[in-house]
């Protein structure tokens, strides 16, 4: 796309099942951030199952245009995606593409870059901009330093670490324009994978990706016995439930609550880690905490590091007085 004028930025808003998560509105308000100082539109290109509720949300949320594509696209349709939004890019000539790094955006996000012949950038954080060029930041070195990026050729794109950035204010009075888009060229005939049945994750309390306090543990809690100790915590501050690689590997508890970037991302006001050293797979998962709390008997855990507070004591003496105290404090 090289040679052509470009201008805005386009959000690629992926919607299976007729609605869109927190992270979505988070990557709108990066968007709205960007374009607002380039003095240009936010769009949002919102793929799959389109419902008019969704589409309101998405301009009360930042976009300034919406389009959706008339045909469904179902779970794991990844070519009818790529194929959608890469229709939209030629389309509408962004400087920016903006997909959300979750399992659906890293896997057609490379994808699509390379369709478009544009560069890409996994895992971004945050964007600044300077004399109408668009830097990214991305961690690098698990999380120990952040790098700026520079894409020469558009549009750029790039993937964004769910919940790394904050949404605008909801605007119920904002306006924008839909778009209905019909008769795209999507090739659906190639769909590797067919959906045989839905199973509902089964969830203890608070989904960990919307948590605003999570309570993690790690090898460090011992078993899968004395891992309770850390669901009574999370229960008694109304937390969610996380764990690290080494304890998911132990089979104490499923993979669907492991952190890292082998797990889920995530960005609590709070993360409490109980008996993990700190890998820096794992602290890359949790890097956007706003307070890291950790807890170990080694006081040389390289968690400590990365922790706003730490606690260097064995967790079994410390987390009943911390619920203790936590509930009083609740009961007041």
């Amino acid at each position: 796309m090289e040679g052509t004028t470009v201008s805005g930025i386009l959000v690629i808003c992926l919607s299976t099942t007729g609605d869109i998560g927190q992270s979505y509105l988070g990557l709108l308000g990066g968007a709205g951030r960007v374009a607002k100082e380039l003095g240009e539109e936010t769009q949002a290109a919102l793929l799959g199952q389109a419902t008019p509720e969704v589409t309101k949300e998405l301009i009360a949320w930042g976009a300034d245009r919406v389009f959706t594509v008339a045909a469904q696209l179902g779970d794991f349709d990844t070519d009818g995606y790529l194929g959608a939004a890469e229709y939209l890019c030629r389309k509408t000539q962004p400087r920016l593409v903006l997909i959300l790094g979750d399992d659906n955006g890293r896997a057609i996000a490379p994808r699509l870059a390379y369709r478009l012949g544009a560069g890409l950038v996994t895992d971004c954080t945050g964007f600044e901009i300077e004399n109408g060029v668009v830097t990214m930041l991305k961690p690098v070195y698990g999380g120990k330093a952040l790098a700026q990026v520079v894409c020469k050729t558009h549009p750029q794109v790039a993937t964004v670490r769910p919940k790394a950035i904050d949404p605008l204010p909801r605007d119920e009075q904002r306006s924008g324009e839909t778009v209905v888009l019909r008769d795209i060229p999507l090739d659906t005939r190639r769909k590797w994978v067919e959906v045989l049945e839905r199973v509902k994750e089964e969830v203890r309390g608070v989904r960990l990706e919307d948590a605003e306090i999570v309570v993690s543990g790690g090898r460090g809690i011992g078993s899968s016995e004395e891992f309770a100790a850390v669901f009574d915590l999370a229960r008694t501050l109304g937390a969610a439930v996380g764990a690290s690689r080494a304890a998911v590997d132990e089979g104490w508890v499923p993979a669907g609550l492991q952190v890292g970037l082998t797990g889920k991302i995530i960005a609590p006001k709070v993360y409490i880690a109980v008996g993990i050293s700190g890998a820096s797979q794992h602290v890359a998962g949790v890097s956007n905490a706003r307070n890291l709390v950790a807890i170990n008997a080694d006081p040389d855990a390289p968690i400590f590091r990365f922790a706003r507070l730490g606690v260097a004591e064995d967790y079994r003496s410390v987390l009943p007085k911390l619920g203790e105290a936590l509930q009083g404090l609740m009961k007041e």
